[in-house]
């Protein structure tokens, strides 16, 4: 999903321009349409937005590459309540949430009180297009080679990322590294990084129920606060269902840094059924 910004469905957006290890996509499934509500707030980072989404509208295959990328659209949305409110029932904090103005776009990374990077508006968007491709021995070729356009933009540089498709058990997912070009954010560099995913899923029948985590090393040099610096890693659930000729999927993810940062993601999709 960048994102949702590949757009992958994490509470981070920085992740847009990296290339990350795959979540479940059930495999010919790619046009989707998604809707993410970031609430995310504490230490320099604050995310407050939603984004509707379709994922691969366009793609194009040479020479065993495929290129892709999403339309998205950055807006308040309608979800800040039901967002504060699940914190609160968890007993997860929420920082000054509360207090914010609800329904506005506000995404902003601070570091000793200088606003490096800031989104106040509504728009639409492209998100950086990403190349992959398919090689032997379960490994893949990622990268993030052009930026996008839109509110959400950071391309900075080209990333590269070669992972490996691994199943143990009933777990299943991808781990491996590469470079990551950095942000289009003043004293932000690109560095080296390491990542994973790892997943487990249950079917009945045509009902999905999935779960597991993506986590990735430290994602730039330069300012760093306790909310980034380190190892990011995200829970993440999910459960799919089939209604008629599409099937719809609702989840959420969620920093695994407990008690340190409001930060929570939910998202529902609507995918086309592959008969």
């Amino acid at each position: 999903m960048i994102f949702l910004l590949a757009l992958i469905p994490f509470s981070h957006p920085f992740w847009s321009s990296l290339p990350t290890p795959s979540v479940p996509d059930w495999k010919k499934i790619e046009e989707r349409l998604s809707i993410a509500s970031y609430a995310n707030m504490g230490d320099g980072v604050y995310m407050d937005g939603e984004i509707a989404s379709i994922s691969e509208p366009f793609s194009f295959h040479k020479n065993g590459f495929k290129v892709t990328g999403d339309i998205y659209y950055l807006g308040g949305g309608f979800m800040d309540s039901p967002i504060d409110s699940w914190h609160d029932f968890w007993g997860l904090p929420v920082g000054d949430r509360p207090n914010m103005p609800k329904n506005q776009v506000l995404m902003s990374f601070e570091h000793d009180g200088d606003v490096l990077w800031e989104v106040r508006d509504s728009g639409f968007g492209v998100s950086p297009l990403r190349v992959s491709k398919d090689m032997e021995n379960d490994l893949i070729l990622k990268a993030v080679v052009f930026p996008g356009v839109g509110p959400l933009d950071l391309y900075s540089g080209p990333s590269l990322a070669v992972y490996k498709k691994y199943k143990y058990g009933k777990w299943f997912g991808e781990y491996g590294g590469g470079w990551f070009g950095g942000l289009d954010i003043e004293t932000l560099e690109g560095t080296g990084f390491f990542a994973f995913s790892a997943f487990r899923e249950k079917k009945v029948y045509e009902n999905v129920l999935n779960f597991g985590i993506v986590s990735s090393t430290n994602l730039w040099t330069g300012p760093v606060n306790s909310t980034l610096e380190g190892q990011v890693t995200e829970l993440y659930l999910s459960a799919r269902f089939r209604i008629n000729e599409y099937f719809f999927r609702i989840g959420f993810s969620e920093d695994l840094s407990v008690n340190r940062v409001a930060d929570f993601n939910l998202f529902l999709e609507f995918l086309p059924t592959s008969d």
